[in-house]
């Protein structure tokens, strides 16, 4: 609180003294004249003792204005030196990020380059006859056992056939540490459909009966790996071009996937994620700090009142 300096309390006593004098005095002589001194005097040393108070009120404030205006000032400076502490951290942080996962990214980009090239062997090894099957309904694959133009399609299948799937997309095992698992899974459905389809026309040369494949449940077992349930749906809702179907739909999944992979989408979510926690942890300690300012702001007035 307030107080006054021992000078201050000497004046005020000297003042109150010269008040007492006079007003003695005023009584003693006595008439108007005296209670007209007694008054002017009273009003004079009231005024006086006024602007005294004033004055060190007056001078006590802007002491306490500078004092907030430094400690405010030196608040302003650390949290300044403080953000630019943390810019710097994470500055660093993106540069290690950045370097860490440089190469890591050449090595994926590579790995889908290869990963597609074995996708488009798939569709350059795949027999002649499973394209054919694009143009018939269900009922229509009896014939290619019955018509010569078709049967002769059918008797060049051979078990080279899965051998030639299995060497031209073996590459894409070396590369699979490196790349992300869904284009590898596409590849992966691609191939397995089609040798499920050449084994299914294969195994039904020698029985003498050829069953249509886009009703095998093992192929809706691999479509699983990759498809949705709605697609699946509409793939069974086909009539004709089941083969097509899966090629494009594939096709399409791999080349989205990779192209986020390309483009750096996914590098740029990882580095975003960083920052958002970066920023997070910046900000919970700026909290920190002005929650345990504070709590010392409670302590010193609380000793101030006390």
């Amino acid at each position: 609180m307030i107080g006054f300096t021992p000078e201050q309390v000497v004046e005020l006593f000297r003042l109150l003294g010269s008040i007492a004098a006079h007003s003695l005095t005023a009584l003693i002589s006595g008439g108007a004249a005296g209670a007209a001194t007694l008054f002017f005097a009273r009003n004079y040393f009231t005024t006086k003792i006024r602007a005294s108070i004033q004055h060190h009120y007056d001078v006590e404030l802007e002491s306490w204005k500078d004092a907030l205006k430094r400690e405010s000032d030196s608040e302003l400076e650390k949290l300044r030196r403080f953000n630019t502490e943390q810019m710097e951290v994470q500055k660093a942080a993106f540069g290690a990020f950045q370097a860490s996962h440089g190469a890591a990214f050449e090595r994926r980009l590579k790995a889908i380059d290869v990963l597609w090239g074995a996708f488009l062997n798939v569709s350059r090894n795949t027999p002649s006859v499973v394209a054919l099957t694009d143009i018939l309904l269900e009922t229509e694959y009896a014939d290619l056992l019955s018509k010569p133009r078709w049967r002769v399609l059918v008797d060049a299948l051979s078990d080279n056939d899965f051998q030639k799937l299995a060497d031209m997309t073996e590459a894409a095992e070396s590369v699979r540490p490196f790349a992300k698992e869904q284009l590898y899974a596409i590849l992966f459905t691609y191939r397995a459909i089609v040798g499920r389809m050449i084994l299914s026309l294969t195994e039904g040369k020698k029985k003498g009966s050829i069953l249509p494949w886009p009703r095998d449940p093992v192929v809706h077992l691999h479509m699983k790996v990759v498809f949705s349930d709605e697609e699946i749906s509409a793939f069974r809702a086909l009539r004709v071009a089941h083969y097509s179907w899966i090629r494009r739909m594939l096709e399409a999944k791999f080349l989205l996937e990779a192209q986020t992979i390309a483009l750096g989408q996914e590098s740029a979510e990882t580095a975003l994620q960083q920052s958002r926690k970066l920023r997070e942890r910046v900000q919970l300690e700026i909290e920190q700090d002005q929650a345990q300012k504070a709590e010392l702001d409670r302590g010193r007035s609380g000793s101030e009142i006390a």
